[in-house]
């Protein structure tokens, strides 16, 4: 692999050099050959560890290349003979001299670790951007945010609460609402309140906007489309009569069309094909016909002319609010970044580029402190055209002064566009575009290292011979799918095994789901374990799917791409949960929660009986009854009791406990993880998120239910898995780059290509916001250009994903394609009819591991100290703390006890201050102890001790604070005071101190009282 790169005696400096891994691997191992070649080198100049900059895009793929490296030099160093002979090909020096300079470099890199530049591009243009801070109007101690998310919320937020009636910002906001009307799905919610929907629409485009270099234009074309518009009408008027003139009969489409220009609808003109000719040809008389048909011919043409050329400014202007909204936005998203000293990645990178792009390099790289002489990118085909932008400058100023640039790439498996990545960057390098005075050494990476020959051949075979046929022109010659060439390794020479199955698509009955249940029973047959097993699907609702039928066949699984703990059941109850709390009118959620077996868990595990077909039958019944009661009251009144328990204190704590607060307490008052085993790590990631949610500032429930249903390709909801797991993968294509398995199952559904009706248009002056409908954009030359190029694109995308999809499997594939009548692609892609072998080979079956378990144990959350609720004003919350505090302070009563109680209430109120109702409280207290049922608990007795306000610890720990225990010769007991009304749960807490006194006491009889001091009544509690 490494002989495709060239001696160190033959580099020419400057030098070019692009890896295409058309192979589709090595791409690391090479790029880390070419980084010690560099570092052993006496040849090359400029090769001090601050002088070379070694790129990937993650942070693992940069602690691999590392890791990589010093074992390499290591081997090196250790004189191991295999490495030593495959290094002597790139650096002229003996294996001696390399062995000596391994180990020399080897103590250097250690020596200096924070100087071995081998980093994602992420943190390398934020190193930039911060030694530049001050040209960018920030302070030196500003902070980068890798999520935008809640700085754009707070200045939408702000931007919008900013909106005077009248103003500029009110006009345009308008406008959005009226995009928003037009744009939304027929089946789509209708938006009563669009400040959401709206906050989605801009953020959204911010997203896209950062990911350009250039500036966004902003063109004032209505006043040419408002003249334009009424010219159209105009024409089409005179166009009626002179229809109604002839004699002729108009066609019904015209008369549509005419109503249309009446009605001043110039969208509706715009969107409906203009009918040429505009009258009934059968219906109209022959010679009336002719006559009108010669006369209307240049009015005709008039027309046609105008509505495409207004189809045009349509297309600029339409997205103009959401252009202005940005403007004004970007505003006020800068005041607050100075404001609170911090700034988004994406912005960081679009100014770096800006500023690169006015040749300010130098000033770069003295602010940097250092000079770099040499770049080595990896995963080249998905840099984004701001990343190039930025280090475009860097590469030229380097290339100029013995520098050099070496990058590995793939265009065919450039799949993230919707990220920024652009393949095409990688091919202009490879054309010699960027830097002419350094003509690119192209280089081709041919041998796989991954497939068997049979899988390499279905592949040429799908992209080589059938794509080129059945796509547009150019589409797989763009990124190199229809030329690419590779070979199988020796050993790999007519191994492997394809099938494809192809099966007409059933949305009911899913014929596909056996078809894949049956492939990995026929692997694990013939000796495969789950894990050599992957199933790749198109979309995250596909990796849903598919895993529900592993689950219900009873298989081991890993749903990648539903990581997203958002996908688990016990999440989304807890969710719909919060919700519920949030919005207490939101029966839906409520219904779900009720519903759902995290609630019929707990009931269970309660001994309570309760069928859920009542409350789906409550749920109905409210629903046909077309009652406007929210469901909770019906539910409140026909199950007071589960009420109680269960979600009251819920109910009353939710907008006072803060939001961590809240969610660990649906924990304990549900006890989740012990109600659901296995969902240790989906739960735990719940409170992480809800943790980090409030780490950024937001306290809100509202705003966290609303970022609990935001879709997002980041890992906020995403959970680890540890990589040994013996269970199949189930993922994404997406996911699946840069990753092989044994057997892959690849299925796929004929789906239309729907390309991005957003396209970013990008001129010498800055970027376009173009909206290309296609009916309308295939008529207008200045148009036909740019919808052809975001059709390629999609293309391309499509395509490059089905060629990694396809590229996957080391052993097996089995492709899985699913017919429907409304496209035929993918499957008109794929070889149908090849023979599958009579008897697929068994494989020597791999040992069964053991893998090491950590039990997990859950306290009995029940037996935690619970925090009692009950919903009282705060006065009367206050009342009842200020009674507990005078029956605190009153032990034995040998005399009056009104005397007693005056006593305590001074003691307390020198204190704490008095209360206006002392009087009050001082009659009810003396009537409370004066009841002959509470008199004898204050009454002396021969030994008595009493203990007021006093923490007990229990056997597990916990600690429990008592009102009073009363410790006489054979008994104890504990007496518990109240205020307000009686509550079920208030004997099960005495039942809890009185298990803790009889541990403490043993040989005593222990004894529990409820004393409601409001109601002077006395319970004993068994």
């Amino acid at each position: 692999m490494s002989s495709i790169l060239p001696q160190d005696t033959k580099i020419t400096l400057p030098s070019v050099v692009v890896v295409d891994a058309s192979a589709g691997s090595g791409k690391t191992r090479t790029l880390t050959r070419r980084l010690v070649q560099f570092l052993l080198s006496k040849s090359i100049p400029h090769t001090a560890l601050e002088h070379i900059l070694a790129i990937t895009f993650t942070n693992n793929a940069a602690m691999e290349m590392k890791r990589r490296v010093l074992d390499l030099l290591k081997d090196a160093a250790r004189g191991n003979d295999k490495t030593l002979t495959e290094l002597s090909g790139l650096i002229s020096l003996d294996k001696t001299e390399i062995c000596t300079r391994a180990r020399e470099v080897l103590e250097t890199i250690l020596d200096r670790y924070g100087e071995f530049q081998v980093q994602t591009i992420d943190s390398f243009l934020a190193r930039v951007f911060k030694s530049s801070a001050l040209e960018f109007g920030f302070p030196p101690g500003f902070d980068i945010v890798i999520d935008s998310r809640p700085m754009l919320d707070e200045a939408f937020e702000e931007f919008a609460g900013g909106i005077k009636p009248g103003s500029e910002m009110a006009e345009t906001l308008m406008e959005l609402v009226d995009l928003l009307v037009l744009t939304r799905k027929a089946d789509a919610k209708f938006h009563w309140n669009p400040y959401r929907a709206l906050a989605r629409e801009v953020k959204n485009l911010y997203s896209r906007i950062v990911l350009t270099a250039k500036p966004l234009l902003e063109e004032d074309l209505s006043t040419a489309f408002n003249a334009g518009a009424k010219k159209l009408r105009v024409l089409v008027e005179d166009l009626g009569t002179m229809v109604d003139s002839f004699r002729v009969v108009p066609s019904a489409r015209f008369e549509s069309y005419r109503n249309e220009a009446r009605a001043g609808k110039i969208s509706r003109l715009l969107d409906l094909q203009f009918p040429n000719p505009p009258v009934s040809k059968t219906k109209s008389p022959k010679i009336e016909l002719g006559k009108f048909l010669s006369a209307s011919e240049r009015l005709c043409s008039e027309i046609e002319s105008l509505r495409a050329e207004l189809i045009g400014i349509h297309a600029r202007i339409h997205f103009e609010p959401y252009i202005r909204t940005h403007r004004l936005l970007k505003e006020t998203l800068d005041r607050i970044k100075r404001r609170e000293g911090m700034v988004d990645l994406g912005d960081m990178t679009q100014r770096l580029a800006r500023l690169a792009q006015e040749n300010i390099v130098p000033e770069l790289y003295l602010a940097l402190g250092e000079r770099i002489h040499h770049f080595l990118i990896d995963e080249f085909q998905d840099t984004s055209p701001v990343q190039w932008e930025t280090l475009k400058p860097l590469i030229e100023n380097s290339l100029g002064e013995q520098g050099s640039l070496f990058v590995v790439g793939d265009m065919k498996q450039s799949i993230y566009g919707f990220r920024g990545a652009d393949w095409r960057i990688m091919k202009r390098l490879m054309e010699g575009v960027y830097f002419p005075s350094a003509p690119p050494h192209v280089l081709s990476l041919e041998v796989n290292y991954r497939s068997g020959e049979k899988i390499l051949e279905y592949a040429r075979k799908v992209f080589h011979e059938i794509v080129p046929l059945q796509v547009m022109s150019g589409a797989a010659q763009a990124s190199g799918l229809s030329s690419f060439r590779q070979k199988a390794r020796p050993e790999a020479k007519g191994r492997g095994l394809v099938e494809t199955t192809v099966i007409e698509g059933d949305t009911e009955t899913r014929p596909e789901r056996e078809v894949i249940l049956q492939i990995i029973a026929d692997c694990l047959n013939r000796g495969y374990r789950l894990r050599d097993c992957a199933v790749l699907t198109p979309e995250n609702e596909d990796v849903v799917k598919v895993s529900g039928w592993l689950n219900e066949a009873g298989y081991e699984f890993i749903p990648f791409s539903t990581l997203d703990i958002r996908t688990r059941k016990v999440i989304g109850e807890l969710l719909a949960l919060l919700r519920f709390l949030d919005s207490p009118i939101d029966d839906l959620s409520f219904t779900r929660f009720l519903l759902g077996d995290l609630f019929a868990a707990r009931l269970l595990k309660d001994g309570i009986e309760c069928n859920t077909g009542d409350f789906r039958s409550l749920a109905l019944e409210k629903r046909l009854a077309g009652s406007r009661r929210p469901l909770y009251v019906l539910f409140r009144e026909r199950h007071a009791g589960l009420w109680e328990r269960y979600l009251e204190s819920l109910f009353t704590l939710t907008g006072y406990l803060p939001l961590y607060d809240l969610a660990t307490e649906i924990f304990r008052k549900l006890n989740v993880f012990e109600l659901v085993p296995g969902e240790e790590a989906a739960l735990v990631k719940l409170l992480e998120v809800v943790q980090q949610f409030e780490s950024r500032g937001q306290n809100s429930l509202a705003e966290f239910v609303e970022f609990s249903e935001e879709i997002s390709e980041d890992s906020d909801w995403n959970i680890e898995v540890p990589p040994d797991v013996n269970a199949v993968r189930v993922m994404t294509i997406h996911k699946a780059k840069g990753l092989d398995f044994r057997v892959v199952i690849v299925l796929l559904y004929d789906v239309p290509v729907r390309p991005d009706r957003v396209f970013m248009e990008e001129t010498p002056e800055g970027v376009r916001l173009l909206r290309l409908v296609k009916d309308q954009a295939e008529k207008v030359p200045s148009l036909q250009p740019l919808l052809v190029e975001r059709e390629l694109n999609a293309r391309v995308d499509q395509l490059n994903k089905l060629y990694v999809a396809l590229t996957r499997a080391k052993d097996e594939m089995e492709v899985v394609s699913v017919q429907y009548p409304q496209s035929k692609e993918p499957s008109a892609y794929l070889p149908i009819g090849a023979a599958p072998p009579e008897e697929k080979p068994k494989v020597q079956k791999q040992p069964a591991e053991e893998e090491p378990r950590v039990p997990l144990l859950h306290p009995d959350a029940e037996k935690a100290e619970s925090v009692q609720v009950e919903r009282l004003y705060l006065e009367e919350t206050q009342r009842g703390e200020y009674i507990h505090a005078v029956l605190a302070r009153i032990g034995i009563v040998k005399g009056d006890a009104a005397a007693e109680i005056r006593k305590a209430v001074e003691e307390e109120e020198s204190e704490h201050g008095s209360r206006p109702d002392r009087e009050e409280i001082v009659s009810l207290l003396s009537r409370f102890l004066g009841d002959k049922s509470i008199a004898p608990f204050f009454a002396p007795r021969q030994g008595r001790t009493v203990l007021n306000e006093r923490e007990f610890t229990a056997s597990d720990g916990r600690l429990l604070r008592m009102d009073r225990v009363i410790i006489d010769a054979d008994t104890v007991t504990v007496v518990d005071f109240k205020t307000g009304a009686e509550q079920s749960r208030h004997a099960e807490q005495v039942k809890d101190y009185m298990t803790v006194l009889a541990e403490i006491h043993p040989g005593r009889r222990v004894g529990g009282v409820l004393a409601y001091v409001d109601r002077g009544i006395c319970r004993s509690v068994e």
